[in-house]
C-alpha cells in the first residue's frame, strides 16, 4: 500500500488492480507491425519478461485488428494472460470492435466528433455523446476498461478554439470525455494527458487533479512524458516529467515512451516507480506548499554553483558556472538522501519568511549509498524548477559523482527550458503506424546536431502525433509512407516526401538557407 494526495477508484484490468493506492503498474507498447502476428507476439513477450504489467499494441485497420485477435488467442494458449490495450485513433468502430478482444482500449478525445461544420457547444458535446455510447455499451458487456489519452499534440480543433493549447485545453478536453462517461455510468476509465515538454505535461496533470477533485471524480491516472526520445536525454526528461507527479502521490500507471526496443522502457519505469515513497505527513508538506502558493519571483537567469574543474569534466562552456557568489543575496535549503525532496519542502515552508527578498540556493549533497540518486536528482529538480520554487543550485559530495551529477543538472534544465547546452529532441518510441527505421534515423538527427544550442528537432513515426506535437519545434520530421518521411519547419510542412538516406542531408541544407546551422 502507497501514499497519494489523490486517491484514485480501484478498476479491475483483466484481473489487474489498478488505483487506490495500489502498486503503480509498468507498460509499454509494441512497435512491430501488429500484422505480423509472431513478432508481435514475440515482443509482448519480452515486454512482460523486462517486468510489463499490461501491453498497448496499436490498431490502425481492419485487418490490424483481425491479427490483434490472433494475438491475443495465441498468448491465452501460451498462458500468458497479462492485459493488452487497444491503441486506437480515428475510428470509433474498431474501438467498439476491439473490446470484445482485449482488456482495455484507449482512444483519443479528438477523434469522436465531426469538424466539418460549425455546431453549438450543446451540440458538440451531444455529438460526443452519441458517438461513444456504442463504445460504452460494448465495454460494459465485455468487462474492458477505457483510457482517455489526451496528448497535447492532438486537441481537437474545438478545444484549441475555446482553450488554446495549454494545461486548460488538454484539461478541458479530458473532462468533457469525463463528464459524458459519467452521465453513461462508465466508470472503468483510466485517464492521461501526456505532452513531449515535460513541464508542460507535470502542470497538466496538476490542474487535471485539480479539476477532478473539485467534480467529484476520483479515476485512475496514467503517467508519461509522450515522445520523450533517446537515452540519456529520454531518461531524465521522463524522470522529470513522471517522478515529479508521482513525487506528489499522483499516478497509477505509468510509460516511459523512449525511441528504444519497447523492452528495454521497462527498467526505466521500474526504476522511476521507486523513486518516492512518502509518507502522509511529507505529503502533507507538498499538498500545503500547493495550497499556500508559496513561489519565489526571481526572473534572472538561474545559477549554478560549481568548481573549475567540474565545468570541464563536464564538457560546457567557462560561462555557464557562477563560482564567485555573494551569499548574502541567497537563502539556502541543503539536502540530501532519498527523503531529499520532502525535507526540502519542509524546510521551505518553515523558513518561507527569510527568503521572500532574497534568491533561494538548493544546495543538494550527491553520495554513493543512495540508491538510484540519478533519476530521483532529476525528478526532485524538475519538481521545484516547474513550481518555480528555487533560483540557483549547488552540488556537493562525493568527488567521483559530481561530474556525472551536474550532467544531469544541466539535462533537468534543458528539459525544463531553463538554460540550453544543446539541441532539443523530441522524437516518438514508433508503433506499427511508423514506416522507417526510427531509432537508427533518430539517432543519426541527434548525433549530426547536438551541438546547435538554440534549436528543436523532432522524428516522429507518423501523422497521428506528429505534426502536433511538433507546433514548438523548428524543425521536424514526420513518416509518410515507407522510407519516406515530410519534413516540416515552425509547424508548416515545406518538403514532401523526402527518401530516409536523403533525409538528413535535406535538413542541414534548410538549416544553412535559414541561417540556423553552426559547424562543429
Amino acid at each position: 500500500m502507497r501514499n497519494s494526495i489523490y486517491i484514485s477508484r480501484e478498476i479491475n484490468i483483466g484481473g489487474l488492480l489498478i488505483g487506490n493506492n495500489k502498486p503503480i503498474r509498468v507498460q509499454s507498447m509494441t512497435n512491430t507491425s501488429t500484422q505480423d502476428i509472431q513478432a508481435t507476439i514475440e515482443q509482448t513477450l519480452r515486454i512482460i519478461q523486462a517486468g510489463g504489467e499490461l501491453v498497448r499494441i496499436s490498431v490502425k485497420n481492419e485487418t490490424d485488428l483481425r491479427a490483434l485477435e490472433v494475438i491475443a488467442n495465441k498468448l491465452k494458449k501460451q498462458n500468458c494472460h497479462t492485459p493488452l490495450i487497444a491503441d486506437i485513433h480515428f475510428s470509433a468502430k474498431l474501438a467498439e470492435q476491439a473490446s470484445s478482444i482485449v482488456q482495455k482500449v484507449r482512444i483519443n478525445p479528438g477523434n469522436y466528433y465531426s469538424h466539418k461544420n460549425a455546431i453549438s457547444y450543446h451540440d458538440y458535446l451531444q455529438q460526443i455523446k452519441q458517438n461513444i455510447t456504442p463504445l460504452v455499451e460494448s465495454c460494459k458487456k465485455y468487462s474492458c476498461s477505457l483510457r482517455i489519452g489526451t496528448n497535447h499534440g492532438s486537441l481537437s480543433p474545438r478545444i484549441k478554439e475555446l482553450y488554446g493549447t495549454g494545461s486548460n485545453a488538454m484539461t478541458e478536453a479530458t473532462m468533457e470525455f469525463v463528464r459524458i462517461l459519467s452521465e453513461l455510468n462508465m466508470h472503468d476509465i483510466v485517464l492521461s494527458i501526456k505532452a513531449s515538454n515535460a513541464t508542460t505535461n507535470i502542470k497538466a496533470t496538476q490542474q487535471l487533479v485539480e479539476t477532478l477533485d473539485k467534480e467529484g471524480y476520483n479515476y485512475p491516472l496514467h503517467l508519461g512524458v509522450t515522445e520523450a526520445g533517446l537515452g540519456f536525454s529520454g531518461r531524465i526528461k521522463s524522470a522529470v516529467g513522471i517522478g515529479a507527479l508521482l513525487a506528489d502521490g499522483i499516478g497509477d500507471t505509468i510509460r516511459v515512451s523512449l525511441t528504444e526496443a519497447p523492452e528495454h522502457e521497462i527498467p526505466t519505469a521500474i526504476q522511476i516507480t521507486s523513486l518516492f515513497n512518502p509518507t502522509k505527513s511529507q505529503l502533507e508538506f507538498r499538498k500545503k506548499l500547493k495550497t499556500n502558493n508559496i513561489k519565489t519571483n526571481d526572473k534572472s537567469p538561474f545559477t549554478i554553483i560549481g568548481k573549475k574543474n567540474i565545468k570541464y569534466l563536464v564538457g560546457l562552456e567557462p560561462d555557464v558556472f557562477a563560482e564567485d557568489l555573494n551569499y548574502d543575496n541567497f537563502y539556502i535549503i541543503e539536502t540530501q538522501g532519498s527523503n531529499s525532496l520532502y525535507d526540502f519542502t519542509e524546510k521551505y515552508l518553515i523558513s518561507s519568511k527569510n527568503f521572500k527578498t532574497r534568491k533561494l540556493l538548493w544546495k543538494r549533497i550527491i553520495s554513493q549509498s543512495e540508491n538510484n540518486w540519478q533519476l530521483r536528482f532529476a525528478a526532485e529538480l524538475g519538481s521545484l524548477i516547474a513550481g518555480n520554487l528555487i533560483n540557483a543550485c549547488m552540488l556537493d559530495g562525493d568527488e567521483m559523482l559530481l561530474a556525472e551529477a551536474y550532467k544531469i543538472l544541466f539535462e533537468v534544465l534543458q528539459v525544463c527550458d531553463t538554460r540550453k547546452t544543446h539541441a532539443d529532441f523530441v522524437s516518438c518510441p514508433s508503433c506499427n503506424r511508423t514506416s522507417f527505421d526510427i531509432i537508427d534515423f533518430a539517432e543519426k538527427v541527434r548525433t549530426h546536431t547536438y551541438h546547435l544550442k538554440d534549436i528543436s528537432i523532432a522524428v516522429m513515426g507518423c501523422i497521428v502525433n506528429g505534426p502536433g506535437e511538433m507546433g514548438d519545434v523548428i524543425y521536424g520530421f514526420v513518416g509518410q509512407q515507407k522510407d519516406y518521411l515530410s519534413l516540416f519547419h515552425k509547424g508548416e510542412m515545406i518538403i514532401k516526401n523526402i527518401h530516409i538516406d536523403e533525409a538528413l542531408d535535406v535538413l542541414v541544407e534548410v538549416m544553412k538557407q535559414n541561417g540556423d546551422w553552426i559547424d562543429r
